[in-house]
């Protein structure tokens, strides 16, 4: 009887541990990735990029992401330096022995697969959605430019006083270029470098027009 009774205790305490293991999957966690707020919010009418989401980017973005040595070379002062993305080598680079390859935005390459070729990784999605899901979820769900944005609203930056001394803004500071694959550990390292960087938030209405659009 207590060699039963001692099985029964040790299978009991291996359940209780297993299920405690187990992230139990809710709308809630859910959220913590995605702003279904602002996917919910409003008609299901797309956002125009050049009458809405490029003057929002002409105001907040373009100031730092808009000239041939942009941050991580992500040139968002058109379309297709968007669609292009980001690549983490230094356009200039007083270090450098050797002359890089050029990457100038229309001459250098014109297709996006010539530009992966060239080590630059997407900001947008560009995994195939499967027929089955929810293509404006899977948009921001794989989109580094959303992510980056989204990580500014969850750390805020303070809207009154000198910017804290933690932020890096010298020219010749290391880049950090995060991928889809790596951003989690990008966003646990460096938690207050959502874009704009350094800079006040995006309003409520910029921030759902970009969010919109990228969906």
């Amino acid at each position: 009887m207590k060699s039963t009774l001692k099985i029964v205790s040790i299978l009991l305490t291996v359940l209780l541990i297993s299920c405690g293991d187990t992230e139990k999957v809710t709308v809630t966690t859910k959220q913590a990735d995605i702003d279904y707020d602002v996917l919910l919010k409003g008609d299901n009418k797309n956002i125009s990029f050049v009458n809405q989401a490029r003057p929002v980017l002409e105001k907040r973005c373009i100031v730092c992401h808009g000239c041939y040595d942009a941050p991580c070379q992500l040139k968002m002062s058109s379309l297709e330096g968007i669609k292009r993305g980001a690549n983490p080598e230094s356009v200039y680079n007083a270090e450098r022995l050797f002359a890089m390859d050029p990457t100038r935005l229309f001459v250098d390459a014109h297709t996006t697969e010539e530009w992966r070729k060239k080590g630059f990784s997407s900001v947008l999605n560009e995994s195939q959605t499967e027929p089955d899901k929810n293509i404006a979820e899977n948009n921001l769900r794989h989109s580094v430019l959303y992510k980056m944005l989204r990580l500014k609203q969850l750390n805020p930056q303070p809207r009154i006083g000198m910017i804290d001394d933690s932020f890096d803004l010298r020219l010749s500071r290391k880049q950090t270029c995060p991928t889809n694959e790596n951003f989690d550990k990008y966003a646990k390292k460096f938690p207050t470098q959502g874009m704009p960087f350094a800079m006040p938030n995006l309003s409520d209405d910029e921030y759902h027009i970009l969010v919109k659009w990228i969906s």
